[in-house]
């Protein structure tokens, strides 16, 4: 219908979302964002359900050090919800978490991920996750504004814990993806 817009409240008053999560990661019928509430003390995954129009929350995993992150990037890889979780001095450890099953907050399983960076990033989003003797995840790095070629495409060997920088045929700060009905 045309001239159907609608203003819905949010029952997640005075929580923001991180700064570089402005756009939502869809899995199964909803949208997803990482927030912290007012206080910016608390983190967590705010969902919009497209079909039923409603908002909920998920639990991220318990993270070592406490419930404040510098930054927690979220993506979906092989179909389910997945978590980068990066601290206030970003090192070339990562932990990713995934969440083998939808909205259960008890099937998070961590990844240690060693990747081979020698130079400030800001945000590591993973793109996709294989299935099958070849486990790989796609991961985009964004490197800190003031490098030239700040966005990076890698695919991480979880089995042999190998990196591989892939050559980007675009400018990866022109991609978006549209789910369409």
């Amino acid at each position: 219908n045309s001239n159907s817009w609608k203003v819905l409240d949010s029952p997640f008053e005075g929580a923001t979302a991180f700064d570089d999560q402005v756009r939502g990661v869809f899995i199964g019928k909803a949208l997803h964002w990482v927030m912290r509430d007012w206080n910016f003390m608390d983190v967590f995954v705010v969902a919009f359900d497209l079909q039923t129009e409603q908002f909920y929350s998920m639990l991220l995993p318990e993270y070592p050090g406490g419930s404040i992150h510098w930054n927690v990037c979220l993506g979906s890889s092989g179909g389910c919800l997945s978590a980068v979780f990066i601290g206030r001095y970003p090192t070339y450890v990562v932990d990713m978490w995934v969440m083998r099953k939808y909205a259960d907050e008890d099937s998070w399983f961590k990844y240690t991920l060693k990747l081979p960076i020698c130079r400030l990033y800001t945000s590591v989003f993973p793109i996709a996750l294989t299935k099958g003797y070849h486990h790989h995840v796609l991961l985009q790095i964004i490197f800190d504004s003031f490098n030239e070629g700040s966005n990076s495409l890698l695919l991480y060997n979880l089995k042999g814990r190998s990196a591989t920088f892939l050559r980007n045929p675009v400018a990866l700060s022109t991609l978006a993806a549209c789910v369409c009905s």
